[in-house]
């Protein structure tokens, strides 16, 4: 029997680290820098009089006019952050080496200069929204994202830059790796290159590991001839070729597809896989794998629960139960939630709950009379008790950021609410379910996570999708059993709905 609990997020998602890339505030502030960066660049174009400083201070005068016409704008698009965090490090980098061989001094830029752990990261959550969303490398490299252009067209050494990071350090990554690789090589050989900054010998190189490690053997000694009749006494790469030459005898050119995301072989065994439960709540989230429930089977209704006090409800699943509560928070509440969100997560800065691809605080009834007033408004909808040593939890979740459930004991139910829409993606799914969810901003979502045996109810285990584009703020309670005993009595016994186990789940989707 498997493991069902989760105790933290997939291996897919990159929301470990706190990182410029799924951070508005931290992008913001490295456009801040970049503004005085420049500055500091046109000091030192101006008298070195070089035409790749000049060239590369034009790129990064034309990239931050973008970004101060319209900053919210710009820091919300993923390619934007890439291409941010990458002028940072990798191209300063080339300029600060440009200088420096002119023997002249770069104290004054080399401050402006990040880690390049940022560029891993950002590189890592951008072939996670990739494969998540199924979005093609060429119409990323055209800076398309679903059908929609959203950015500038990446040049040769921005696809090598993403290539060369994949192909080296993240390990799952090869068949993306090997696809921007091939297309940095074939736009450099289209001239697009006007900086010459990629070494093509390099990149050949790089290459034909990469079919190597995938098996291609035939395509690896291609890409070694290329390279050979361009460097002839290259030894590496002639001592490489007998080894690819003497693989290919052995084992032929068997190229394997395990790594590819958008031909993922879907094999119905009934066994779980964490790639298959992957491409499930990928197929979900991006709406191909969609429940049909007829209309008729669910209902909207007001709920009454005092005197003038009632909410307008949608049954959105009546096996197992969801129900969806409309516009339940103000505007004003839901400010003032982020407000308090904020002091008690940093201690006081109200914008650095924008730190992170997630950030959650935890808010109690006895320290916020808003807080209280909302575990009573719960109480209201739902016709059972809050705990108020039980937190009111604020989530921030940023571009790429996958928030998948994490099963707490005897967790009865939970309650979701939702306090912005403007985001692109980033759905509630039941991947069980085959539903996904984006309501209005002030709605809430509520569902059982045990059935009446007390039993889990394995359908409604649930995902936030990832964000494609902006940021999602939500804020969810949960239920617990305990005090609930005359709100939503046990059964004695189980139907046949009540006896379906995860092995049961199992052999439905996997």
């Amino acid at each position: 029997m498997r493991e069902t609990v989760e105790t933290s997020a997939h291996h897919f998602s990159c929301m470990q680290d706190v990182e410029y890339f799924s951070s508005l505030l931290l992008l913001e502030h490295l456009g801040n820098q970049e503004t005085k960066l420049i500055m500091h660049l046109e000091a030192i174009s101006n008298e070195l009089k070089d035409d790749y400083v000049k060239n590369k201070l034009e790129y990064f005068q034309f990239e931050n006019e973008l970004f101060r016409k319209d900053v919210t704008k710009y820091i919300a698009n993923p390619l934007n952050a890439f291409s941010m965090i990458k002028r940072a490090t990798v191209d300063l980098s080339l300029i600060i080496e440009r200088i420096s061989v002119l023997n002249q001094p770069v104290e004054t830029i080399a401050r402006y200069r990040i880690k390049q752990s940022s560029l891993t990261h950002a590189v890592k959550c951008l072939l996670v929204l990739q494969r998540f969303y199924k979005l093609s490398t060429d119409d990323l490299a055209r800076g398309i994202i679903n059908y929609r252009r959203v950015g500038e067209k990446m040049s040769p050494n921005d696809l090598f830059v993403i290539g060369t990071i994949a192909a080296n350090n993240l390990t799952d990554e090869v068949f993306l790796a090997r696809e921007y690789l091939e297309l940095a090589l074939k736009n450099h050989r289209k001239n697009f290159d006007h900086l010459n900054e990629v070494d093509e010998i390099k990149l050949l190189m790089i290459i034909t590991s990469l079919c190597e490690r995938m098996h291609d053997y035939k395509g690896a000694a291609l890409y070694l001839k290329e390279l050979l009749m361009k460097d002839p006494d290259n030894i590496e790469a002639t001592e490489y070729a007998m080894k690819i030459v003497a693989l290919y005898k052995e084992h032929g050119s068997t190229k394997f597809s395990i790594d590819d995301p958008f031909n993922f072989k879907f094999i119905r065994d009934g066994k779980y896989t964490r790639r298959k439960e992957f491409e499930l709540m990928s197929d979900v989230c991006r709406g191909k794998m969609i429940r049909e429930e007829s209309s008729k089977m669910l209902h909207c209704q007001y709920v009454l629960s005092a005197p003038f006090v009632r909410f307008k409800m949608e049954e959105v699943s009546r096996e197992p139960y969801i129900a969806l509560f409309i516009d339940v928070l103000s505007d004003n509440e839901i400010q003032s939630l982020k407000r308090i969100a904020a002091v008690a997560t940093v201690g006081g800065d109200e914008k650095s709950i924008y730190d992170a691809v997630q950030v959650a605080a935890e808010l109690y009834d006895k320290d916020h009379s808003l807080v209280a007033r909302i575990s009573r408004r719960i109480e209201q909808m739902t016709g059972l008790m809050v705990d108020e040593n039980e937190p009111l939890w604020v989530q921030h979740i940023g571009s790429a950021g996958i928030a998948w459930q994490r099963e707490r004991e005897r967790r009865m139910a939970t309650i979701l609410f939702y306090m912005n829409d403007d985001h692109m993606d980033g759905y509630t799914a039941f991947p069980y379910l085959k539903l996904r969810l984006k309501p209005n901003e002030g709605s809430a979502l509520f569902w059982f996570t045990l059935k009446h045996s007390g039993e889990y109810e394995y359908g409604t285990r649930f995902t936030q999708c990832p964000v494609m584009y902006k940021s999602k703020w939500i804020a969810f309670k949960n239920l617990y059993e305990r005090g609930q005993e005359f709100k939503r009595p046990c059964k004695l016994y189980k139907n046949e709905e009540e006896k379906i186990s995860i092995e049961d789940y199992d052999r439905k989707f996997f």
